[in-house]
């Protein structure tokens, strides 16, 4: 590392800013963005080099740590970032492909993102924006062949698509892992041989183990269809998670929850707290959004006497430790129904639109000299909203972005 870059390293920690929760530290840095858990001696390493300005970069200690922050994107200039990318491909090599089948749905969930309206009957979206089953096996060949090495089927329900056992055939005939998202309501004996033969993963969707709480959020009567989805999954055999969208109707009975879906056979690693975004018809229900510090200071007061679930907290920062960076391009992309491609799941937004499946081929939408450029654009675009996207992101991967924050403030002495 050169001189000139371990300085421009140490004047660009300035911006680099610090969550702090029980003794648990992750540093983010918004010009990138890019965020990684440090230990509290990392810290006061890093606050020694703000106080000398660099003049202790010498000691190697100090050297590691700052190594281990630029390693992980964080204090590189943005010019860096673009040239790192162009140099490397992978770094825009997805393996991860969230594929959205469809935008038609058997429920009507309050804070669905998915749907605006509230029209009385049962598929409020038409399919015919949808593409075809041959141009799906055509896009699964694509994401083969530039890497792709998981595909996430999602919706909508995907289980509304006739044809989905045909095209989770192809994958899995590619050697591909294969994993759907659902609100396991359709899931039946008729069809969980095919969900057991094709699908690796499958995640359900469910707020409470209690009707009269998941009722209010998902529907009424349907928590018995899911619940026996659940079961006919974990019997044969299949990795199954849950997702819990937290709300004020669960959030007091969240520990029954979570312990009821372990009790049944649920990993509990595999029981994800989802933060309710405030997009779509949760607009309009924002009055039952819990924020996320809440949710930790429970999760801090809580005993888990007879559960043998660990901390929920020491978890959580476990997996933001693992999570060093943002997976935009990266690691995940998202394909819309229509064939639209997104840089992932949180940024199905117009202005993040890289290209559509049906008018380009995979490969040239993803290392075009245009997709260098719209990443580089990207990334000052989430500087500005990079705050709101981490504190309604899922819970149980990037909690710090709402618990309390601070910039680094010089050592003491």
């Amino acid at each position: 590392m050169t001189k000139t870059k371990i300085h421009e390293a140490i004047e660009n920690l300035k911006r680099v800013v610090i969550f702090e929760y029980d003794n648990k530290f992750v540093a983010f840095d918004p010009e990138v963005p890019s965020w990684i858990g440090l230990t509290r001696k990392e810290v006061k390493i890093l606050q020694e080099l703000l106080r000398s300005r660099g003049n202790t970069i010498s000691d190697s200690e100090s050297l590691k740590v700052i190594s281990k922050l630029i390693s992980n994107y964080l204090l590189l200039n943005i010019p860096d970032i673009s040239e790192h990318n162009n140099r490397n491909k992978m770094e825009i090599r997805p393996s991860i492909y969230y594929v959205k089948l469809t935008n038609r749905c058997n429920l009507r969930c309050i804070y669905c993102y998915n749907n605006k309206d509230h029209k009385n009957h049962t598929y409020t979206f038409s399919k015919n924006n949808e593409l075809k089953t041959n141009e799906w096996i055509r896009v699964i060949d694509e994401i083969h062949e530039n890497g792709g090495r998981e595909i996430v089927l999602t919706g909508g329900e995907p289980l509304l698509r006739e044809d989905i056992f045909r095209i989770a055939k192809h994958v899995t005939n590619l050697g591909l892992e294969l994993s759907i998202i659902t609100n396991g309501v359709l899931i039946s004996r008729r069809i969980i041989n095919n969900i057991s033969n094709y699908f690796n993963h499958v995640t359900i969707s469910v707020d409470s183990h209690l009707e009269e709480i998941n009722s209010k959020t998902r529907g009424k009567y349907i928590l018995p269809k899911i619940l026996e989805g659940i079961k006919m999954c974990l019997s044969h055999g299949l990795d199954v998670s849950i997702n819990v969208v937290v709300t004020k109707y669960n959030m007091e009975n969240i520990f029954d929850t979570i312990q009821f879906f372990e009790d049944i056979g649920i990993q509990r690693h595999n029981i994800n707290l989802i933060a309710m975004l405030p997009v779509g018809r949760a607009k309009s229900h924002l009055e039952i959004s819990v924020p996320i510090k809440e949710l930790i200071e429970k999760t801090s007061r809580y005993s888990f006497k007879k559960s043998t679930l660990p901390n929920m907290r020491n978890a959580y920062f476990e997996r933001i430790q693992r999570k060093i960076s943002c997976g935009a391009l990266r690691t995940e992309v998202l394909i819309d129904v229509n064939g639209d491609v997104y840089p992932c799941r949180m940024l199905e937004y117009p202005e993040f639109k890289l290209g559509n499946i049906t008018q380009k081929k995979l490969h040239h939408i993803l290392y075009s000299y245009y997709i260098h450029i719209k990443q580089l654009n990207l990334l000052i675009r989430l500087k500005s909203n990079i705050y709101h996207i981490v504190r309604h992101v899922y819970l149980d991967t990037y909690v710090a972005g709402d618990v309390e924050q601070m910039h680094l403030p010089p050592a003491e002495g």
